[in-house]
């Protein structure tokens, strides 16, 4: 487990040159967030002048709407483009400081992670036609390989493409075994559809089991190897992890579970970005730190899963 006071002791030099790169970036967005403020006020003032003179009220609407888009616009640019710095600047000289403390041979790459055609085979997504993939980390804990990385998956449409709709957003791991698996397994929540997998069918556990699984559904394409594997305690350890993460909010969307070969796949739905600070918000803290490593030590827990 990683220690944070030890952390802050030890990339202290890092951490003090990153809080200077955050102050520095979060200044040169300040003046944009001020006259966005302003310019939201000055919309406000616009639509409550449309509201006492109707006569004005599509004049002064449309100029409150094209205040709102312009501000929106220049403001967003803007903190997007120095957050976009900030965060390169971050991942490339902490982050790549605090993988190495999981374990001996840990590595992390900013710009890689999981292709298109890995995320398709573990068949624990709905389709997706475009996928994003970044912050990828890997090592051996315990004589286990683990791999993880933030994933987005989006659905493409319209003519030119233009219409985006988010598949998922989350983490995705690989864990590796020693050994194989006689047949792919899949647990996932019942109203979440398996994705296209014509071999796999719904499992039909014994009473007992099926109890335990409540509003998880197996599937498998060897039912007597599944309901072998997915004793009880099984079950309940895995729906245990799920419970868990979600009671302490690491995760705000249910794990989906994967066998396949020697590997266990697992997706996690998260709301907040991983390693990405903002930039309102200081680095040199015990606190932020904590927040920022908790995601990371959750992952590298779920290797003894099974």
């Amino acid at each position: 487990m990683l220690d944070t006071k030890f952390l802050l002791q030890e990339l202290s030099a890092e951490l003090n040159d990153a809080e200077q790169k955050r102050q520095y970036h979060y200044r040169r967005v300040r003046p944009f967030k001020i006259a966005f403020n302003l310019g939201m006020i000055s919309a406000l003032l616009f639509i409550v002048y449309a509201i006492i003179v109707p006569d004005d009220g599509a004049t002064s609407s449309s100029i409150a709407g094209g205040i709102f888009m312009l501000c929106l616009v220049i403001y967003g640019v803007k903190h997007s483009y120095e957050h976009g710095q900030y965060k390169d600047y971050f991942q490339r000289n902490v982050v790549s400081k605090i993988i190495p403390h999981l374990g001996p041979g840990f590595i992390y790459e900013s710009r890689g992670g999981f292709t298109q055609q890995r995320l398709e085979e573990s068949y624990l997504f709905s389709y997706f036609n475009a996928c994003h993939s970044e912050d990828f980390v890997s090592g051996r804990i315990e004589g286990r390989s683990i791999s993880f990385a933030e994933v987005k998956l989006e659905l493409l449409s319209g003519s030119d493409s233009t219409k985006t709709r988010t598949a998922f957003k989350g983490m995705y791991l690989e864990i590796q075994l020693s050994q194989q698996f006689a047949a792919p397994c899949w647990l996932v929540r019942k109203k979440k559809r398996l994705s296209e997998n014509d071999q796999a069918e719904i499992v039909k556990l014994n009473e007992s089991t099926s109890k335990s699984l409540g509003k998880y559904r197996l599937y498998s394409e060897n039912a007597a190897f599944a309901q072998q594997l997915f004793s009880v305690e099984v079950i309940n350890k895995l729906l245990t992890v799920d419970e868990d993460l979600r009671a302490r909010k690491v995760i705000w969307g249910h794990a989906r579970f994967a066998f396949i070969g020697n590997t266990i796949r697992i997706a996690l739905s998260i709301r907040k970005r991983f390693m990405e600070p903002e930039l309102s918000s200081p680095v040199t803290t015990e606190a932020f730190l904590q927040q920022e490593l908790a995601l990371l030590e959750e992952c590298t827990k779920l290797v003894n899963l099974v």
